[in-house]
């Protein structure tokens, strides 16, 4: 397999971003996807991408949630990745908007009926312990 080189000139990347927010400005946002460190590019492109306009980014793991609030605190962040239950506090502490597996969805919604009708004096729905 032959070395790959690639070479972006970021001035570039951020006058591109520029002419796709001025040329198609109905719409209301932009996500720039920099999963894998941007490709293999890193947190420069992210950088040049935000100083071209693009104010929303997304990112495949809560991983990489981490390194890009490292760079930005306060960018919103998509995580593509499921996040796992167990793990939400840490996403709501990166302020991220994630993405859930269903099952934990779905575990977590029977536990919000289950308590609330429990809390309101309605015969519990199944078996289902509160945490």
């Amino acid at each position: 397999m032959a070395d790959s080189y690639v070479e972006i000139n970021l001035t570039r990347l951020s006058n591109n971003v520029r002419a796709i927010l001025e040329k198609y400005p109905e719409y209301k946002s932009y996500i720039g996807v920099v999963k894998g460190d941007a490709y293999g590019h890193g947190m420069r492109a992210v950088k040049a991408l935000h100083n071209g306009g693009l104010r929303y980014f997304a990112v495949s793991s809560l991983e990489e949630a981490f390194d890009l609030r490292k760079y930005n605190a306060h960018v919103p962040v998509l995580c593509l990745e499921p996040v796992a239950i167990e793990r939400l506090g840490e996403a709501a502490d990166l302020d991220l908007t994630g993405a859930l597996a269903a099952e934990a969805v779905s575990e977590a919604i029977k536990r919000a009926v289950w308590n609330a009708k429990s809390a309101y004096g309605y015969p519990a729905a199944g078996d289902l312990p509160p945490m």
